[in-house]
Parts: C-alpha cells; structure tokens; sequence
C-alpha cells in the first residue's frame, strides 16, 4: 500500500461521506443569516437596508431557506430556531404585495434596471428562490403560509404568461410592480446584457417541477409546461447547441438544462428528456470541464477563468436524472465532477492561500471563519477565481447537489436496489462503505430489520477493469455477473457483500476555456493538475504528486 495523502494531494475529495461538507455548508449559511433576525423586515424591504440589499433580501433568503431545510432532511443537523424564523419573516416581507411576487427596495437598479432610479422592483429571476423556499417550508412541516403565499406566486405567473412561455404584455403593464421592471419582457437587451429566458422562466422550471411532486398542484405543472416549450423553441438548438437566446448567465443555463431533464422525467416527456440529453452532451462542454469546471458568463467573461459551483450543482443534478432515465454513464459523470470540483473547491479554515503574484490589486480577501463551509466561484485548478472563498447563494448550490447525490445515490425499484453513485451513503434499508478514491473497495450491507433486495445492482464505472474485480458474498468468493453498465449480484438476501478492484490512474490533457491542463485522476476523482493553482490551488503538480505517492498493490493498487 502506498503512503498516505495529505489533504491537499488528495484534492480534497477524500472522504466519500456527503453530509460532512453539507453540515459544514450549513453552519456557513446559518453564520451569513443570523443577522437578519435584527432586522424589522417590512422596514428593509420598503426602504432597503446597508446590510442587505434587495439582491439579499429577494434571493439570499430563499437559497438559505432551501440549503439549510434540504440540509437538515438529509443528516439530521438541527437548524438554529431564531435563525430558520428570521428567513421566514424576510421571505414572506418580499412577498408582501399583490403579485406575490419577491420584491424589495433596491439599490441595484442601475445595474439591473437600466438606469432606472433606485426604488421598489421586482426581478423575475428571483422567483426560483421564492418557489423553492415556499416549497421547503412545506415540505419540511405543513407551513400554511407557505403554501398560501405560494399559490398566490403561481397564479400571478400563469396570469403574465401566455401557453408558450411569453410575457404578456398587457398584464403586466397593468401592474405597477411589474411595469416598472424591465426585465419582466421577452427580447429585450438591457444596457450590455440580454435578458434572456433562461434566466427569468427556464431557471425556474426545475423549482416548480419540485413543487408539483410536493403539493400536487396542477398551476405548477401548467407553469412549468409554458417554460419547456419556450426555452426549447428558443434557447437550444435540436441537437444541443445553445442559441445565442440561451444568454451568458451560465448558471441559468444550467439551471434549465436540470429542470428541462427534470420534467422530461415527471412528465414522462421522452422527446424532452432526449433533448436535455443532448444539451448535457453538446452544448454544455464548450462552457466546462469533465471534472466539473463551469465558467461563471458563457460568451462574455467578467473575470476570465472564474467558475460558479451553482453551474455544478445543475450539471450534477441534471446527470442524475438522465442516469435514472436510462443512461447510467451520467452516474459516472455527476460523481466525477462532485469528487473532482465540488469537493474540493469547498472552502474549509485552515487551508493555506497566497496573494496571486499577477493579481496585486485584487489580492483574496482574508478570510474571516464565516467563510468556513461556502463554496464561491474557483477557478480551474484554484479554489479562488478571484472572487470570495464562500457566497450565500453559491453555497445553496452545494448544498442542494450533494442532497440530491446522498437521495440519488441509493435506488430501489422492483429489480431491487441499485447503488449509483460510489460514495459511502445510507438509507434505511442499504449501507454502503466505499473506500475510494485510495482503494477500490466497497463493502455494501443491509440495515436495521429491513429485507435485503432480491437483487443488488452496483454501477460499472467505464474505467473499472473487470478482469480484476473480485466479488465476496459473507467472505466466500464469487464469480462478478456484469453487464455494459453493472455488476449484478443477484439472490443478494441478508448477505454482506464486497467488492474490490484496481483504481485506474489516468494522467492526459483536457483543455478548458481555451487552455490546456494536464490531468491525473485516479478512477473518477482528480489528484493532481497541471499548471498548479497560485494562490489556493485544489490539487497538487504532477510532479507533487510522482514524489510523494508509491505504486499501490492488492486492493486498490494499480
């Protein structure tokens, strides 16, 4: 066996257990929030607040909601009262008006609104936030509120949206809310931006997609229906490719691509599901990498080479769901790129960082232990892409990823149960303890009083050499039943069972955004990149890595 690791040789993505970096991203989310429980809401949304400007108010308090309910649900971490009822306060003080729309006095109007004066406005690329968290109150207790306000929400959409997806015009002028915000109008270029429909309807189907699986309510599904046929007349080519109607705002696209593959699968709209397929396959690649890299503004670069996590999330949770349409390879790919970028780019106190020598004026920030747990916008081989360590919203998208991963990871249907992704992960009925990245080894077993599946399905990753996998049922050996996509272990009844074989190292060159780099990564999790990041690289050089780490052998050895 080999030397151990450090951290950062590892890439940080060494442990294998999801809910470590979830409750640290909690703990980030429930530190940004506990000031707005000084706040009177009603007062900071009529008249702004220093601290929170209307882009906090109408966006940051919707993410937290989502991180912190979505967090909770999947390991169990209490949630601080006073802060959980702050959010709430500010949420529903955004929403304090007829549209039921997220409002609040903004200070961002220049920027946003053309040159508008400051004042009361409304963004529709906010409502995501609201329909989110109005669903995770819900979801999480019953809220009344919740749901009232959010029935509120969705008929003042279908009341502005025609059956394909298009603001009506009229509506909308006869509410002065509305009228007053120009992004709330298809086409329009708004100072050096256009505003596209990925970033004001598309962004939003994958929240009321979630919202029709928590509450049945048919306005959702309705919404969500416009906004798949006008992003795909408008912003994606039939095979793939992003139209210039698709926008820069990436996460946006991204944001679609999830939601359009997300209702494919609701709705079992094949011809949808296909179409987000082919996205994810041809035109996302331009804007990312393999390992998870995804530029922050396709086609227009604010900072060249700075990423966004939330990117990540989407492409992770889109994979997911086409892996469970059918195409197992997907697996593969979220899995990668959570072990390869979304781990490590998790900004955790105690990691050393360094002014950029080319970056003199823009040196990172010292970070203060709030920023412990967030994730932000790295750059390819760098946690900082000259952006902070740890953003509100960015961290949301982490959180909501890795949930998705620990309720997508184990599956069970009427074959059995199917493990998707090899992390270690539980449910009630399987617990997997998975060794990767440092060994191939995975050790699955039944838990508590449940039955064991008839049969156990454990997903093939296409770099595993099958001529060397080895399969022990309660330690006898037996002969690995394998199929394009799986290892079958069928009859699996109360058995533990253990799976070994050799981590393949794979060391090439990728290029990303115009550049190239040089690859290593040990089966699906990257140990090492070249040219190193400057100032808080991800991973260690190649040559870092060559001198520090000896050949491995027996289980997980190469």
């Amino acid at each position: 066996m080999g030397t151990s690791r450090s951290e950062e040789e590892r890439g940080q993505g060494g442990s294998t257990e999801l809910r470590e970096p979830i409750e640290r991203a909690m703990g980030y989310v429930e530190r940004w929030a506990a000031p707005l429980a000084e706040l009177d809401p009603a007062a900071a949304v009529a008249a702004g607040d220093d601290r929170y400007i209307a882009e906090d108010l109408t966006h940051n308090a919707g993410r937290a909601l989502d991180a912190l309910l979505k967090g909770r649900e999947v390991t169990g971490r209490a949630i601080d009262g006073t802060v959980l009822a702050a959010l709430r306060r500010v949420l529903f003080a955004t929403l304090d008006n007829p549209t039921g729309f997220p409002a609040a006095w903004s200070r961002l109007a220049d920027f946003y609104y053309d040159g508008q004066r400051p004042g009361m406005t409304c963004s529709p690329h906010n409502i995501r936030e609201a329909v989110q968290a109005l669903v995770e109150l819900y979801r999480a207790g019953g809220d009344p509120e919740a749901r009232r306000r959010l029935g509120t929400l969705l008929d003042s959409l279908l009341a502005i949206t025609d059956d394909d997806g298009l603001f009506r015009a009229d509506r909308i002028a006869a509410e002065p809310l509305l009228s007053g915000a120009v992004p709330f109008a298809d086409h329009q270029v708004i100072g050096e931006f256009y505003q596209s429909c990925t970033q004001n309807r598309g962004r939003l189907i994958m929240a009321l997609t979630q919202a029709y699986r928590a509450l049945g309510d048919p306005r959702a599904l309705e919404l969500a229906q416009r906004f798949v046929r006008l992003v795909r007349a408008e912003a994606f080519a039939e095979d793939g490719r992003l139209t210039h109607l698709a926008g820069n705002h990436t996460h946006s696209i991204t944001g679609t691509v999830h939601g359009l593959a997300d209702w494919g699968l609701l709705a079992g709209d094949l011809d949808t599901l296909d179409h987000a397929r082919r996205i994810m396959q041809v035109g996302l690649p331009p804007t990312c990498s393999s390992f998870g890299w995804s530029i922050e503004g396709a086609w227009r670069e604010g900072i060249p080479g700075r990423g966004e996590v939330n990117n990540t999330g989407d492409m992770v949770q889109a994979a997911l769901i086409l892996g469970r349409a059918g195409w197992p390879g997907f697996f593969e790919s979220a899995e990668r790129m959570i072990r390869s970028h979304v781990l490590p780019s998790q900004w955790r106190i105690g990691q050393p960082y360094r002014r950029p020598a080319d970056d003199p004026k823009n040196p990172p920030p010292q970070v203060p232990d709030s920023e412990d747990g967030g994730w932000g916008c790295p750059a390819v081989n760098d946690r900082y892409g000259r952006s902070r360590f740890g953003v509100l919203d960015i961290t949301q998208g982490g959180v909501q990823c890795l949930w998705a991963a620990i309720r997508e990871g184990i599956a069970q249907d009427d074959l059995g149960m199917a493990v998707n992704l090899l992390f270690s992960n539980r449910t009630p009925s399987l617990q997997v303890d998975s060794g990767l990245p440092e060994q191939g080894r995975l050790r699955i077993a039944t838990r508590g009083t449940c039955r064991a599946p008839a049969t156990l399905r454990v997903r093939r990753p296409s770099w595993l050499d099958a001529g060397r996998l080895a399969v022990r049922r309660d330690g006898v050996a037996e002969r690995p039943c394998l199929t394009d996509g799986w290892l079958i272990v069928p009859a699996a009844g109360p058995a533990a069972v253990e799976i070994t074989f050799p981590v393949t190292r794979c060391d090439g060159t990728e290029w990303v955004n115009h550049r190239p780099y040089r690859v290593v990564r040990d089966g699906d999790q990257v140990v090492a990149m070249d040219p190193k990041g400057e100032c808080a690289p991800m991973y260690p050089s190649a040559a870092e890595l060559n001198g520090r780490t000896e050949p491995r052998t027996g289980a997980g050895g190469r």
